[in-house]
């Protein structure tokens, strides 16, 4: 970018001794100027000057709009991306609230069947109670590593397609 505005502040340079040598010959008749009176330059000279600033100043238009368009695509990915990983880490915050609930319940039921136990009071549907609620747990805690397992692997495949793409462009070579 400084690159650009040294390039831009050149031209801007260039343009307005051209346009301050330009504005000398204009005000004379071609046929007053003397060549000793003539510092800017042969008019000729001057009117390609002119012509090449012109065309680098298009030429870094041109590069400018290039470079905004990229900038503008890059904005557009990268507010994909973080709307993607806000939806990701959503589903991820869902995912542990559930398990945290399934285990709330596993540790109340453990409380009521250990209390049962203490009293002596062996309790069939308490003991079932128990071993679903902790079957439940399981399963919330293998949805829950599944879940941040292909959380993972999302972020990981871009650079393993990157690595592939290139190994391939070794192999081809």
């Amino acid at each position: 970018m400084q690159d650009i505005t040294e390039l831009q502040r050149r031209i801007t340079a260039a343009l307005d001794r051209i346009g301050t040598g330009l504005d000398g010959i204009t005000l004379m008749e071609p046929t007053e100027i003397a060549p000793e009176e003539n510092d800017a330059g042969d008019p000729h000279e001057l009117a390609e000057a002119l012509e090449a600033e012109r065309t680098l100043s298009s030429q870094l238009q041109e590069r400018l709009q290039a470079n905004l368009k990229k900038t503008h695509r890059l904005e557009s990915d990268a507010a994909g991306e973080i709307d993607r990983l806000k939806a990701q880490l959503s589903a991820i915050e869902e995912d542990r609230a559930r398990l945290k609930a399934v285990n709330d319940a596993l540790r109340n039921s453990n409380e009521a069947l250990r209390a049962a136990n203490e009293a002596g009071l062996a309790d069939e549907a308490l003991v079932g109670e128990s071993v679903r609620t902790e079957l439940d747990a399981l399963r919330q805690v293998r949805a829950s590593d599944r879940a941040e397992l292909d959380a993972i692997l999302a972020i990981l495949e871009p650079a393993i397609d990157r690595a592939d793409g290139q190994q391939e462009e070794t192999q081809d070579a």
